[in-house]
């Protein structure tokens, strides 16, 4: 982050990956011996380990390896960078209508503006499926929440981060200022409205399970919000041009790990533009 100055609150920390259901240990432990021989930093936490770091479960996967940011500062500082090295950022611009000529794509905004280039990336999450016709992603909603500021926070989960086996998992994570972050809870329908009224209800949902989780943590929820976001069939992202024939490219990092697909996409779409072989392109491909 010291490269473009971010004030993002970047910390490294470790994850715990654990299970809150007996039934869910050997799938654990199948994890953990997979992630072991392909060389990864993890260890095995057992049930009286977890009480000593305060968590109620059965078992978990600690990996050394994980961070966390303030993602929404990161990306506008990120973006203050870019324009300072000469990058044209236009916000709250929308796409009207692609044009396919010979050698060019003409894309028109909604403000009565014509852009001609010669390749067209799309990056912009669930919003761009309107321009896909292969249906990738199944859209669903989400609710996460804030505590109120802790006076005393337990060390063990200062410097961790946690996340279990539920299908959908629960998350929790310490802010920058002494906050717990947590979320989950989620439904199969995309429904704003019908989303929105269920907030007060998993609201109370989410502290309950986190206490559950973690008796000896008292919080208080100070703020909670719901949004949209996307799965794929087999969770993995979408790299790389549907049409062969078109100079239009999509990064999707749907799944809910968009930082490391993110970076990966970046990587794959050099070699999309160029037309140059790359596993990436080949592993996340359209039409798998």
């Amino acid at each position: 982050m010291l490269d473009i100055e971010s004030h993002c609150g970047f910390e490294y920390k470790k994850s715990v990956y654990f299970c809150s259901n007996e039934k869910d240990i050997d799938f654990l432990e199948k994890e953990f011996a997979a992630r072991e021989e392909l060389g990864f930093n993890v260890n095995w936490l057992n049930k009286e380990r977890l009480e000593q770091l305060g968590l109620n479960a059965f078992a978990a996967i600690e990996s050394k390896t994980s961070a966390v940011l303030d993602s929404c500062r990161f990306a506008s500082d990120l973006w203050k960078y870019c324009s300072k090295k000469g990058v044209k950022i236009y916000d709250r611009t929308e796409l009207k209508e692609i044009e396919y000529t010979e050698n060019k794509i003409l894309v028109k905004t909604t403000d009565g503006f014509n852009i001609v280039v010669d390749d067209l990336v799309h990056c912009t999450g669930y919003e761009s499926i309107e321009n896909l016709s292969e249906d990738v992603v199944k859209l669903k909603s989400t609710y996460a929440l804030a505590s109120e500021a802790l006076k005393e926070i337990p060390q063990a989960f200062k410097n961790r981060i946690y996340w279990n086996t539920d299908v959908p998992y629960l998350y929790f994570r310490m802010s920058k200022d002494d906050r717990v972050i947590m979320g989950g809870e989620d439904e199969n329908f995309k429904n704003p409205r019908l989303r929105d009224v269920l907030l007060d209800k998993k609201e109370e949902r989410l502290i309950k399970r986190f206490k559950e989780c973690f008796p000896n943590i008292d919080i208080i929820s100070d703020y909670a919000w719901a949004g949209t976001f996307g799965e794929t069939k087999d969770g993995l992202p979408y790299f790389g041009k549907p049409n062969p024939e078109k100079n239009e490219h999509f990064i999707l990092g749907f799944g809910g790990n968009g930082i490391t697909f993110s970076v990966m996409g970046m990587e794959a779409l050099v070699h999309s533009i160029n037309n140059t072989p790359h596993s990436f392109l080949e592993y996340y491909k359209f039409g798998r």
